[in-house]
């Protein structure tokens, strides 16, 4: 059992444990009459009544002696914040048993965990913040169907520009919140024409890094974090979504002394969406004088543009 970052509880190959003073030191709550399994549980439960806790993360190596189903059905398990599968891999049955437990309060980390191409299962993006190195089979309706999650993390996937083009849309047009921090790892490189076509974006320069900007649909009222952040280089592709009065800072996706919120961000992005709305309405049937009222809302769109010094670079709205 360790303490960093709050408790972490290791179940599995003993060979892979700490075998050291920890153990010494819990030797007297150990009855050797009961399982390890039970002993674990009896420590833990021991543990925090001694010393309280909000969350631990509980790593598994499930070798061919651990019987995973009935670490499920432990309030180790239960009560979780982040549950890790290291090393050894997890049997067919095992993984299913792990999907049916999802929910939104608790993480999981299947990284190194082989998984066929035609895997799926209807919870698998219903934990918390799903890592997974086998992804191949993961689609883009997996990403579609993310609702308040915390962190996506995929290493060997599919996805490309288009795909991802595809998931942005979706994000902006969507009546929730879907993820918070979306990280994958970068086979090919990323086309931003093909990633950002048909998007309204503001493309910006913090922290020695260049950032793209979306907004969500104004009219979606439900979003508590309307604003993404979207990052790539030549290994990774990074997105974040913001609280309006949260604050920007590198790898820190929340409120912190030091970072700057992305409110006057959001604001010009409202304005270029309106602008391209107007301009979209212009190309319709309309009378002279509507059509006079919209060239009219259009000019006072570049005027606050150009007042919170919005400039053009090859077409892309620009924003020091």
């Amino acid at each position: 059992m360790g303490t960093l970052a709050g408790p972490i509880i290791y179940c599995g190959n003993p060979d892979k444990m700490n075998k050291g003073s920890i153990n010494q030191e819990l030797k007297p709550w150990i009855n050797e009459n009961l399982t390890d399994l039970e002993n674990t549980v009896n420590v833990f439960e021991r543990y925090r009544k001694a010393f309280p806790f909000e969350k631990h993360t509980l790593v598994i190596h499930p070798n061919s002696s651990v019987n995973v189903k009935a670490i499920l059905e432990t309030s180790i398990y239960k009560e979780c914040w982040r549950v890790m599968f290291k090393e050894d891999q997890l049997e067919a049955d095992d993984l299913e048993a792990v999907m049916e437990t999802a929910h939104d309060g608790m993480g999981i980390d299947l990284e190194y965990q082989k998984m066929p191409l035609d895997y799926d299962h209807k919870n698998a993006f219903k934990f918390n913040f799903l890592h997974l190195t086998e992804a191949g089979w993961v689609r883009l309706r997996h990403l579609l169907s993310l609702h308040n999650q915390l962190h996506v993390k995929l290493f060997d996937h599919n996805f490309g520009s288009k795909s991802l083009n595809a998931f942005l849309k979706f994000w902006v047009k969507s009546d929730h919140d879907m993820v918070c921090s979306l990280s994958l790892y970068l086979w090919n490189s990323i086309e931003s024409s093909v990633l950002f076509k048909g998007l309204v974006v503001l493309r910006t320069f913090r922290f020695n890094t260049t950032y793209w900007l979306l907004a969500a649909d104004a009219t979606k009222s439900e979003r508590k974090q309307p604003i993404m952040s979207v990052w790539w280089d030549g290994m990774s592709f990074l997105t974040d979504t913001w609280f309006l009065n949260g604050t920007f800072n590198y790898s820190l996706p929340y409120d912190h002394v030091g970072g700057v919120t992305l409110a006057r961000e959001y604001k010009i992005l409202q304005i270029l969406n309106e602008k391209k709305n107007m301009e979209k309405k212009l190309k319709g049937e309309i009378s002279d004088e509507k059509r006079d009222e919209i060239e009219e809302s259009i000019q006072k769109c570049e005027k606050e543009l150009d007042v919170n010094d919005v400039y053009y670079d090859e077409g892309i709205p620009v924003v020091d």
